[in-house]
């Protein structure tokens, strides 16, 4: 065998290790959303992604470091979404519009990303140490990013923004629970998203007005 051919073989090897290393991640999150980490098991996983247990060992070591993966795969996106395109207009009342748009997006879009990260929270004695500190960073980090837009959408800081990006992320794990209980029309949707736009705006405005906001 040459070395072009030998090249070749590898170039092959590793596209399929990546593809079967996202079937793997992509089964896992919708399993854990689903049936949540300890319902699942890696057979379970390695059937809905079509790969031998022997891959998932080789890709992701063991069943935690594959839910690690998981979470950070989901919070990659998340803080992304929150960030998004907001950076693309201005002023308050647009910011907060493509803000909260981003937040619905998440809830009908990407529900399995909410119900994965509250699945592994309410299952704290299955996940390791490991996990947990990843799950505070997600945490850390989308309320992070929430407290970004408005800093940045006000020009200034303002006292509470990490509370209020709390406050947020709650009600945004709220909304995405009740979805999942019962079937309901679009429109009971649209008035929680429009209710927490008003309620990000009073919170938002009333800080900014608050004596000892820095300007």
């Amino acid at each position: 065998m040459n070395q072009e051919t030998t090249e070749r073989t590898r170039s092959a090897a590793t596209a399929h290790g990546e593809v079967s290393r996202e079937k793997i991640l992509a089964a896992a999150i919708a399993l854990f959303s689903e049936r949540g980490f300890a319902g699942t098991s890696v057979a379970d996983v390695c059937e809905r992604a079509g790969v031998v247990k022997t891959a998932l060992y080789w890709h992701f070591e063991s069943k935690e470091g594959l839910l690690d993966a998981a979470l950070a795969r989901v919070a990659e996106a998340w803080i992304a979404k929150i960030r998004g395109n907001v950076e693309e207009v201005s002023g308050v009342e647009e910011r907060a519009d493509r803000f909260i748009a981003g937040l619905r997006w998440l809830v009908t879009e990407r529900s399995e990303t909410l119900m994965l990260i509250l699945g592994a929270i309410l299952e704290r004695a299955q996940v390791n140490e490991t996990t947990r500190a990843n799950l505070h960073e997600l945490f850390s980090s989308a309320r992070g990013a929430i407290v970004a837009v408005v800093r940045e959408t006000l020009g200034r800081d303002v006292p509470d923004l990490d509370l209020i990006a709390e406050a947020v992320l709650s009600i945004v794990h709220g909304i995405a629970l009740t979805r999942r209980l019962a079937d309901e029309p679009p429109e009971q949707l649209d008035r929680r998203f429009e209710y927490l736009k008003r309620l990000f705006m009073l919170a938002v405005l009333e800080a900014a007005i608050t004596p000892g906001g820095k300007p």
